[in-house]
Order: structure tokens, then C-alpha cells, then sequence
């Protein structure tokens, strides 16, 4: 019985492939790095390519290659989204599970529809076969089993399976947050308590900084935006609040953050949270939640957000009905308080830092596939 993990290879470079590309990248590295650590997965690396009309001869000698090592009932964790063409990851699933005979997990990173479509779009399509959303949920509920970010996120995904009339009883095992692997000074990770909060991000999703109250500062860091004229006061110094501090590398940033909150938000205006980015937030753990824990900095984040519910269960942070509370629940945090978050804030970081979610996870959907099937026979 072996374990395997994807592993995305776009590129005859050294280096990660997508390293700062969203759900691709750092996150799907840190996975794998995670589980062939926690968990002795062997990598299964599969190249960038997009034939989407390839004749089937070709797809399966490729996998005949590619898949070779792969026993029956071996488990095969599957990173979605995956960076191939739709006829690629539909053989690609088809053979591991009836050529082979090995079950499929799927770890959730992002699902690209409801990123990209509003909901009532995507609630029509998820009636056509032939979307790009119905497609992405089929290959999901194909699988033997799925690692999904939050209970929210398990339940719109069983509500949408129902919908597209597609198989909704796989275990699900919730992730809660992603690791983020980083180097901390153990006798030096404590901050000050300051009304300055910092914000990492794609900053053209960011407008809404420039409403925040001048009484709060605000550290940017994120790529320097050379068009978006309005938005490039995020990035020339301009505003007498926003500091920006620039773009750094993910093995960097966690160093450098020097506020007192790490702010999680997404929204197209201020103060509430608007747009279909805030509505991902309900489903979606941001990897930036785990930057801002790796670097011992607690969290703000948007009571309707996903992770407001992990924020105020574990006591790392602030959880706000909208933006325009943010001063006043900033002056309310005392030295005291903020000294008791940091601790808790600390001990969460640590875990973060090793990985700790994903290798729970993992453990947690191969007692629910192996352990628990086995004592049952």
C-alpha cells in the first residue's frame, strides 16, 4: 500500500512551477513537501500541456508511462486545480481508478467556478455537461474521497453535486487552514500592540484600503501597480495612512511583516463585503491566512467569512461585521489581551509552520478509506 501526491512540473527550470500563482505554486508545493514528510507519499509529477484534442492512443501510452508505478488500492492525492487539458485530467482519473484500481482524494485548493461565475450563472450551468463547471464538479465527485478547506465548503459542494445530479456521499475531511513552511527567531516572535495593520495581496482586488479610516495605518505589500490609476495610491505613498512596502518573495514576507494584524478581506467596496470575491470568502481558507499566522501576526477577517468561525474558536484575532468597525475594535484590544492572543496566535503558527492541516487531513481521510474498512473485514 503506497500514497502519492501530484505534483506540478511546467517548466525545464529549476525551481517551483507557478511559484506565485495563486492556488498552483507555493500552496500545491507546500502540499506535496507536506505529505511526502508527513506520510511517506511518493511524488507523482505530471507536466504542463494543453492537447485537447488528443487521440486516445496518446493519452494512454502517456499514463501507461506516467502511472506505471501505481498499484491497486495504492491512494493517489490529486491537487485541484490542475494545470492540463480537461481531456488529460478525465483520463487521468479514469485510469487510476478503473485500469489500476487505486482511490482518488482530491485536495481542494480552489474551485475556479465559483471564483469566476456568479452564483446564479453557475447554478445553470451546473445542469450542462458540456460547462466548464459542471466538468470541474464531475471530476470532484468522482473521487473516493475529498480534503475541502471548511465545513462550507463540504456543504456547497454536496449541495451542487444534488444539483448537477452527480454522486455527493464521499467522505469530505475539512482542512481548517493551510501550512505554510517558514523559519521563525523562537526568542523573538512577540509584536507590539499598534493601531498599523498589514495587507499582502493582489492589490488591484484592494480598492477598498483606500476608504479605511486615516486612523488606521496600513502596511501594503504586493506587486506596484503601474496602471489602475485610481489604485496606485495603494502604491506611490501618497495617502497619509498606507505605507507600501513592496512586492517580497513567500520565504521573505513572513520576516517582514511588521503590523499588528494581518488583514484577510475581500471585497469589491467598503465596508461590507461585496462582489464575488467576498462571496468566495465564504467557502474559501486564504493561503494568506497561514503567511499571516506563520509570521505569528494575528488575524481581522469578515464575520461572514469561513474562517471567521476558526478565528474565534482558536482566539487569534478579530472578526468584524464590516470595515467601518475596524477602529473602534482596534482600540478596544488592550496590552493584556493582545499579549493572550499572541500565545494562542503562537501555538497555532507553530503548527502552521510544520504543515501540521494538511498532514492531519491526509491521516484523518486514510483512516476513513484503509483503517476503518479494514477492521470492518
Amino acid at each position: 500500500m503506497n500514497y502519492w501526491v501530484t505534483s506540478v512540473n511546467g517548466t525545464r527550470e529549476s525551481g517551483v512551477s507557478y511559484w506565485n500563482d495563486g492556488a498552483t505554486g507555493r500552496p500545491q508545493y507546500e502540499v506535496t513537501q507536506a505529505l511526502v514528510a508527513g506520510v511517506g507519499a511518493r511524488t507523482l509529477d505530471y507536466y504542463v500541456y494543453f492537447w485537447d484534442d488528443e487521440p486516445q492512443d496518446s493519452l494512454q501510452t502517456r499514463l501507461d508511462g506516467q502511472l506505471a508505478g501505481i498499484k491497486r488500492d495504492d491512494i493517489v492525492f490529486i491537487q485541484f486545480p490542475m494545470r492540463s487539458a480537461a481531456v488529460y485530467i478525465e483520463a487521468l482519473i479514469q485510469y487510476l481508478q478503473e485500469q489500476i484500481g487505486a482511490k482518488c482524494v482530491g485536495i481542494v485548493h480552489d474551485v475556479q467556478s465559483w471564483q469566476r461565475q456568479a452564483p446564479a450563472s453557475l447554478a445553470a450551468d451546473l445542469t450542462d455537461p458540456a460547462s466548464a463547471a459542471y466538468r470541474e464538479h464531475a471530476w470532484l465527485a468522482r473521487l473516493d474521497g475529498l480534503i475541502v478547506h471548511n465545513q462550507q465548503m463540504a456543504a456547497r459542494l454536496r449541495r451542487n453535486f444534488v444539483v448537477a445530479g452527480l454522486p455527493n456521499a464521499q467522505p469530505m475531511v475539512p482542512l481548517g487552514l493551510f501550512g505554510y513552511s517558514a523559519q521563525r527567531n523562537t526568542m523573538a516572535w512577540r509584536r507590539e500592540l499598534t493601531p498599523v495593520i498589514d495587507y499582502a495581496g493582489n492589490l488591484t482586488k484592494a480598492g477598498f484600503l483606500l476608504a479605511v479610516p486615516r486612523s488606521v495605518q496600513i502596511n501594503v505589500f504586493g506587486q506596484e501597480l503601474e496602471t489602475h490609476d485610481q489604485l496606485r495610491a495603494l502604491t506611490n505613498n501618497q495617502l497619509p495612512n498606507i505605507t507600501y512596502r513592496g512586492n517580497f518573495d513567500h520565504e521573505a514576507i513572513v520576516q517582514l511583516l511588521p503590523g499588528s494584524f494581518g488583514l484577510c478581506w475581500s471585497s469589491d467596496s467598503y465596508p461590507f463585503i461585496t462582489g464575488r470575491g467576498g462571496d468566495y470568502e465564504k467557502y474559501n481558507s486564504p493561503y494568506k491566512a497561514a503567511m499571516y499566522l506563520a509570521a505569528d501576526e494575528p488575524l481581522i477577517v469578515a464575520k461572514q467569512a469561513a474562517l471567521a468561525e476558526f478565528v474565534e474558536a482558536h482566539g487569534i484575532g478579530i472578526v468584524l461585521n464590516d470595515l467601518s468597525e475596524l477602529t473602534a475594535q482596534l482600540a478596544a484590544v488592550t496590552p493584556e489581551t493582545y499579549a493572550a492572543m499572541l500565545e494562542r496566535v503562537h501555538r497555532v503558527g507553530n503548527l502552521v509552520r510544520q504543515n501540521f492541516p494538511i498532514k492531519r487531513a491526509a491521516m484523518e481521510m486514510i483512516d476513513r478509506l484503509e483503517w476503518r474498512v479494514a477492521n470492518e473485514n
